[in-house]
């Protein structure tokens, strides 16, 4: 009996050692888990953090956006605008150039007529024997003007929406206005 007695205490030794084992295992398990969970935490704090920066710069651009957007349309409608300026102004200098061409072929119709006519100082009378024929051109030349601007006159009326007839709201478009009014 005293052999079994030895036996019995000999395996609860080693269960002993066996469980003192498990035991440390299971303790540096723990601490293992403890620091790991200190770890979670902080991460979970700076994420916090972090998606709380996040939601402010998404606020920020959105309203960065809307406020780009905003400019972007301004210039766009102003750019459009000025544009439509530009087309009127240029229509509108067509129909002056054209008149102007006709003007200066009559004028060199005129100059080819008169050939060899000889123009002294302002008061005094050409020397040709086309003198009848010179006046009537000039006075072609004179009517044809007038009638030229009559139609340069009533053929410069801006559209109701243009905005040469609103007041201008800066430098740059008192500058085309004044521009537009000189081609008057």
């Amino acid at each position: 009996m005293e052999f079994i007695e030895i036996i019995i205490e000999v395996v609860l030794g080693v269960l002993l050692l066996y469980a003192v084992f498990i035991g440390t295992k299971i303790s540096k398990n723990f601490s293992d888990l403890k620091k790991g969970e200190r770890e979670m935490r902080s991460l979970f704090v700076n994420f916090k953090d972090v998606i709380e920066r996040a939601e402010k710069t998404m606020a920020q651009l959105k309203e960065d956006a809307h406020h780009s957007h905003d400019g972007l349309f301004k210039l766009f409608k102003d750019a459009d605008q000025l544009r439509s300026d530009l087309e009127y102004m240029l229509d509108k200098s067509k129909g002056t150039v054209d008149r102007l061409e006709k003007t200066m072929r009559l004028a060199i119709q005129t100059e080819k007529r008169l050939g060899d006519i000889e123009i002294t100082s302002p008061g005094s009378k050409p020397k040709s024997h086309h003198d009848d024929s010179h006046n009537s051109v000039i006075q072609l030349t004179k009517d044809h003007m007038i009638e030229q601007n009559k139609i340069k006159k009533q053929a410069f009326t801006p559209p109701p929406s243009s905005p040469i007839i609103n007041k201008p709201k800066s430098n740059n478009k008192l500058n085309l206005l004044k521009a537009i009014e000189g081609m008057r």
